[in-house]
């Protein structure tokens, strides 16, 4: 007797939803814990378009240009370690934009973008090209 095509497509598609959640699991187990998703989808932003502002940035992760600002400001570091130290890491960096000079255009630090190519290491570092 053969098998069920629908069952068969079915166990297929969990085969592939549990390989995927693997992967998934594997990328936010790299994510430090003090980093919220909000602020990763911010570095991932910003890793995507060197230079963007933080206007730009609000529009491309689609939220409020306040969220953005408060999302880039734990990535600059301004914000400190829970215990009042210093800023626990400095994810990204301000600077005055070449081509306009009242805007400030955000770029990842080597910390930020060593960070990110950890994160999408653990995801997808496994696999074949």
């Amino acid at each position: 007797m053969s098998e069920n095509p629908i069952n068969s497509s079915i166990s297929h598609a969990g085969k592939v939803v549990a390989s995927e959640i693997d992967r998934l699991e594997a990328l936010l187990a790299a994510v430090p814990g003090d980093l919220a998703l909000p602020q990763l989808r911010a570095l991932v932003a910003i890793a995507a378009e060197p230079g963007i502002s933080v206007n730009e940035l609000a529009l491309r992760i689609d939220v409020p240009q306040q969220s953005a600002s408060r999302y880039v400001s734990v990535l600059l570091g301004r914000y400190q370690d829970p215990m009042g130290g210093a800023p626990t890491r400095i994810l990204a960096e301000q600077r005055i934009s070449e081509e306009d000079p009242r805007r400030r255009a955000l770029f990842l630090t080597l910390e930020g973008t060593a960070l990110l190519a950890t994160i999408v290491h653990a995801a997808f570092g496994g696999l074949q090209q």
